[in-house]
This record gives structure tokens, C-alpha cells and sequence, in this order.
């Protein structure tokens, strides 16, 4: 995206303003990727005595670099540079924005100064609550507020934004007795060097921030094509009767730390579709899920205050989870490997490493197949709830599969599991490792089975073997009965045989063999689509000796 050309003011006294260097240089930023960069211009005609570089005319793109490359961006949406000469960068938060049913978490405005030559304070302001009846008596924290280099800051507090500093305390309190809607200032000074930074708040009195709460669960489990019932429930002090029709509930797809929209729904309750193609637009193994947020939109209150909007937001994870795509880790790396499922999978396996997976809520989920290849020593993968050495919901044991490019399926059941949102951890145990090696094993894939949060679609679907088990190689015959939902019919059959071998399909493709060359244990998958795009899966455990 198209940002601003800097445009330096010798007279601007801020120690803050972009110096000089920058001067007639074209800020650019990338929305999606979130990156900025630099493009300069030549600013004189150039010939060179090297044949090998032509000359240059005035005007001519010089070099191309990134600049900003250790700040944290969500959506860069915006860029100007201010008269104080610092640059001001609107980030639109994730999301598609409160019009369309988005919560724009995170958004905001920010401000980028150049502090080689001191560096001003960051400022962080609070207040709790934020709305409420009359009188409302509020706490104010500057928690998180910093010098940057170590000193001392001083605080001046203006609690109605009339001028006056009302309190130097770091974390005051102040009660409104006047409805309507107030800002608080908070200035902070950098007792070294003297720089100042402000930030402000908004405080509504006579009118109090709807809660918003919803049944679909943060965290939990899903297949692209479900429908997914869904029930919000508002709660407004000053609103005895909740308007369903202003409540708006839209699904995203989640990619990575971004989201695009898709579809927005109005009322208190309903089903919510998700992709049915599982967003093949992005590619295969991508870090896809979907977000659901809800919101609420309040009348306001009588003498003019303000109305306000109350939301909530869940994030949903598929039941099919590359292992790569972990929110934490202690001592995996990501290997590149072409037998992998979608190309990567965990490596450098040790003794007590582990991989963390959040939000989930593992409400209808029964058990969890691994796929995981073993050429080293193996070894236990734990499965935890809360903290690597939180409660223990499942375990499989993992020996020899024979080579790290010979994969396995096992099953494991949970049990134990907790009620509500967590974080599940995967941990490698093997305390007979000495020395970091051999790895334990690698780690490429997770299945989560049951139902999870959807509406199961109807229809019937069971699946056999001849033989479920037998002597490597096992040559094995799997097949499906099943019966499609009313008013509708089965598009595909989709066969995952558990080793990694290529998933196959057909309209009609109600029976398929397949060979197990070598021993291990195997959970063959049967998948079958409605014309709705919704799925009904079944699993089958191969015991191969």
C-alpha cells in the first residue's frame, strides 16, 4: 500500500521527528504480509565507468528496504507522517471491522518516533469500568507505562480532559457524577531526558457496555462444511428487552494471525455455515480455522450519553492440525520434508521438549490420532492440559516405525479432560535419552475425532474391514455403508488410509483395498460429503504385526 514521502523540517525542535535521512524517501506497507519499506529516489543524474551499471536519470528508484522489521503489526491500514515529524500508522485490528460484525480487536493508532537521541516514555492507560450508571466511581492504571531507559517517571492525570492535572498518582481513582461521555488524559515524564508521552480513555456514565456472550466455545473443534448452532445472550442494565434483530454474529477465516470475512448473521440464534473447500485458495497446509464473533449495539440513555456496543469473539480450531502449526514450543524445530503431509512436521525431538496447541475446548472430542514417524529412539507423547505438566488426558507410546519417513496412525483416548477453554500440550518423554540423541521421533499431524462443536448433518455411516489386522504386508478391503441425510445425497467418498498415502475419492467409491507394507498401527478414515457440503467421518484402527 501507498504511504507518505517524508519530507524533513530543520525547524521542527523534537528530538522524536524522523531525521534527515529519510528525507524525500516513499514509506510503503503491506496490509496482509506487514511489512514496511523504504524506496528512494535518485536525486541527481549519475554515469558510471563500470559498463556494467547504466547511468541514472533524476527521479529514478534508487534501493528498496525494509525498515520497522522488530514492531508487531495486525492489519497496517494506514500511514502519515505528522507535523511533529514522527510517522502515524492506523492498524485495523483483526478482523473485518464493527460494521460488518468484526470486533477489530487490537486496532488502534500508533505513533513511531526516532529515539537516537532520547527516547520518549510509552504510556499505557486504563480505567475499570468504562461505563456505568451514575455516579460512577472508576480505578485508573498506568500499568505497562515506561521510561525506556531506565528512569523515573512522574504522572499527571486530567480526568475530564479540561487542562488541569487532577492527580499525580500512578494508579488514582475518580468518581463522575455527570452522565455523558468523558475523556481521560494521561501524561507521563521521563525525569531523565524530560519526553513526554499522552494517551487518553473514554469513560460513558449513565449507560453501561452490554455483555455479550455466545454457545459456540473458544477453542473448539470443527470440520470445514459444518453447520454450527449458535445462541448469544445479551445482558444490558439499562435495557430490560434485548432487540435480536441489532444482534450481528459474522463467521472469518482465520489464516495465520489474520482473517477474512465471510458471512454475517442477525438474530439471537441460528446455524452458522463454515467453508465447505476449506479455504484451497491459500493453498494445502495452511494454517486455517474459523472465528466467530458476536456483537450487541445498545440504545444509548436518555440527556444524550452515548450508546455502546459489547462483543465477543471465538476462535474455532479444525480437527485436522498439522503439528507445525503449534502457538508454543520448547525445543522443536520445523523440519522441511518432502514425505511429510503437507511438506513439514516437527523435529529435533528430546526428552521433556513439547508443542502447544491453543485455544481448545475438548467438549465431543473422544480421542486424538498422531501421526508420527519414529528412526530414532521413540519414545511417550503425553498429552497435558493447562501446562506441560498439567493433567494428563492421553499417552501413546511410539516404538520403531522402521525409518523417519514410515509413518504411523495411533489412537489415543482422552479421559480426564477439563471442562472449558485450555491449551493442550504435547510432550515427548523418553528418560533414557542421553545426550540429546538419537531424536525421540517426529511428530507431523493431528486428528481431534467427535463431533466437536457442529450439528451433526443426519444420515447413518458405518465401516468395516477384511481383515483389521494381520501380518505385514496386509492387504486390507475397507468398506463404508451409509445412507445420506433427507433431501440430500452423498457427493464423495473420501478414503485416508493413515500412513500418508495419497487420500482418495469418489462419488460412488463406497469400498476401497489397500496395502500396509510394513507393521504398525493405522487409523484408516472414511469421509463422507452431502450435497449441503456437510461431512460425516468414521475411523477404523489396522493393526499391522
Amino acid at each position: 500500500m501507498s504511504g507518505p514521502v517524508y519530507d524533513y523540517d530543520p525547524a521542527n525542535t523534537r528530538t522524536t521527528k524522523f531525521p534527515e535521512y529519510f528525507e524525500g524517501k516513499w514509506i510503503t506497507y503491506e496490509l496482509t504480509r506487514k511489512w514496511f519499506k523504504t524506496l528512494s529516489i535518485h536525486k541527481t543524474a549519475q554515469t558510471f565507468s563500470n559498463a556494467r551499471f547504466g547511468p541514472t536519470a533524476v527521479g529514478d528508484l534508487q534501493s528498496i528496504n525494509g525498515i520497522f522489521g522488530n514492531m508487531s503489526w495486525i492489519q497496517p491500514f494506514e500511514a502519515e507522517f505528522g507535523p511533529d515529524g514522527s510517522l502515524y500508522v492506523i492498524d485495523f485490528g483483526e478482523g473485518t471491522g464493527s460494521g460488518r460484525g468484526g470486533s477489530n480487536a487490537g486496532a488502534g493508532i500508533y505513533r513511531i518516533d526516532y529515539v537516537a537521541n532520547g527516547r520518549p516514555p510509552a504510556v499505557k492507560i486504563a480505567a475499570t469500568p468504562d461505563s456505568g450508571r451514575t455516579p460512577l466511581a472508576v480505578t485508573f492504571s498506568s500499568a505497562g507505562s515506561s521510561a525506556g531507559d531506565g528512569s523515573a517517571l512522574s504522572y499527571a492525570w486530567d480526568f475530564t480532559n479540561d487542562g488541569s492535572t487532577d492527580s499525580t498518582a500512578a494508579n488514582p481513582s475518580h468518581t463522575y457524577s455527570t452522565a455523558g461521555r468523558h475523556t481521560a488524559r494521561l501524561t507521563v515524564r521521563n525525569s531523565g531526558n524530560g519526553l513526554t508521552a499522552t494517551a487518553v480513555t473514554e469513560v460513558v456514565v449513565g449507560n453501561t457496555r452490554p455483555t455479550v456472550t455466545i454457545t459456540v466455545p473458544d477453542g473448539g473443534f470443527f470440520d470445514f462444511g459444518d453447520k454450527i448452532p449458535y445462541t448469544v445472550t445479551v445482558t444490558d442494565p439499562e435495557e430490560t428487552t434485548i432487540d435480536c434483530s441489532k444482534v450481528t454474529v459474522q463467521t472469518q477465516l482465520g489464516h495465520d494471525s489474520h482473517a477474512h470475512p465471510l458471512d454475517v448473521y442477525t438474530g439471537c440464534s441460528g446455524l452458522l455455515a463454515t467453508e465447505a473447500d476449506a479455504g484451497d485458495g491459500h493453498g494445502p497446509g495452511q494454517n486455517l480455522y474459523t472465528v466467530v464473533t458476536a456483537q450487541y449495539t445498545d440504545g444509548g440513555a436518555a440527556g444524550g450519553v452515548p450508546a455502546l456496543t459489547g462483543s465477543t469473539r471465538a476462535q474455532l480450531q479444525p480437527k485436522s492440525k498439522e503439528a507445525e502449526h503449534f502457538t508454543a514450543q520448547s525445543g522443536i524445530i520445523v523440519n522441511d520434508r518432502a514425505t511429510a503431509r503437507a511438506g513439514k512436521r516437527l523435529g529435533e525431538v528430546d526428552h521433556n521438549d513439547w508443542v502447544a496447541y491453543g485455544p481448545v475446548d475438548l467438549r465431543n472430542v473422544g480421542s486424538v490420532t498422531l501421526g508420527v514417524t519414529n528412526g530414532g529412539l521413540g519414545g511417550t507423547i503425553e498429552l497435558r492440559t493447562g501446562s506441560p505438566t498439567g493433567t494428563l488426558v492421553g499417552a501413546a507410546t511410539i516404538g520403531s516405525t522402521g525409518g523417519w519417513d514410515n509413518l504411523v496412525s495411533p489412537t489415543v483416548t482422552l479421559t480426564n479432560k477439563p471442562a472449558g477453554t485450555t491449551t493442550l500440550y504435547a510432550k515427548f518423554v523418553n528418560a533414557a535419552q542421553v545426550g540429546g540423541t538419537p531424536d525421540l521421533l517426529s511428530m507431523d499431524w493431528l486428528r481431534f475425532n467427535g463431533a466437536g462443536v457442529k450439528q451433526e448433518p443426519g444420515g447413518t455411516l458405518t465401516l468395516a474391514a477384511n481383515a483389521a489386522s494381520g501380518t505385514a504386508p496386509l492387504t486390507t478391503t475397507l468398506t463404508a455403508t451409509a445412507t445420506a441425510p433427507s433431501g440430500q445425497s452423498i457427493t464423495d467418498y473420501a478414503w485416508d488410509f493413515g500412513d500418508n498415502s495419497a487420500i482418495t475419492h469418489g462419488a460412488t467409491l463406497r469400498s476401497t483395498a489397500h496395502s500396509y507394507p510394513r507393521k504398525g498401527t493405522f487409523t484408516a478414515r472414511v469421509t463422507t460429503t452431502y450435497t449441503s457440503g456437510e461431512t460425516r467421518s468414521l475411523n477404523l484402527t489396522i493393526t499391522v504385526n
